[in-house]
């Protein structure tokens, strides 16, 4: 049960976090830089896949230290390296 709150935790707090820097980097950074390599529209099944997968490895890597050794450190160190 504690690793489906972890998950939902670290989904919530990601997809915030995310949904604020995608919503300026967007328009302001990645649209002047690389549009034309960009999808002409949102596709959310790749996007539903990735943040599925990514959150899987965030909650293994970044979260599972903390929740089973109190090893914060290694637990920042984990995430440093998969973010």
């Amino acid at each position: 049960m504690r690793w489906i709150v972890a998950y939902l935790a670290a989904a919530a707090v990601f997809g915030i976090l995310d949904a604020l820097w995608l919503r300026w980097a967007g328009p302001n950074l990645y649209r002047p830089v690389i549009g034309e390599i960009l999808a002409p529209q949102f596709r959310a099944a790749p996007a539903a896949a990735f943040y599925l997968i990514y959150l899987a490895g965030m909650v293994w890597f970044a979260v599972r230290p903390v929740i089973e050794n109190g090893q914060v450190s290694t637990a920042l160190i984990n995430g440093a390296l998969l973010g």
